[in-house]
């Protein structure tokens, strides 16, 4: 048996990896492989709350990425699974 969090980590890395140096194309096709078409995306004002990959990459990202040309992420720290205590 997999371990969810392993399983979750692998889903996330096509995503992660497009982000990286965000390939806008590539992000939008790891968001629509990724994702499920009526995923919620929770956000912070003035995004709010974004339906879908598509909404939530035009919603949110694509304004990121015209706002900064050289938008990119960067995961320093990623934690998951279940814990003794």
């Amino acid at each position: 048996m997999s371990d969810p969090a392993d399983s979750n980590k692998a889903r996330i890395a096509t995503v992660a990896e497009a982000m990286y140096d965000f390939a806008p194309d590539r992000v939008r096709a790891a968001l629509g492989e990724t994702c499920a078409p009526d995923a919620v995306f929770h956000h912070c004002a003035p995004f709010g709350d974004l339906a879908g990959p598509e909404g939530f990459f035009d919603g949110a990202l694509a304004g990121l990425s015209e706002a900064w040309p050289d938008l990119e992420r960067r995961d320093y720290i990623r934690i998951a699974g279940g814990t003794e205590r």
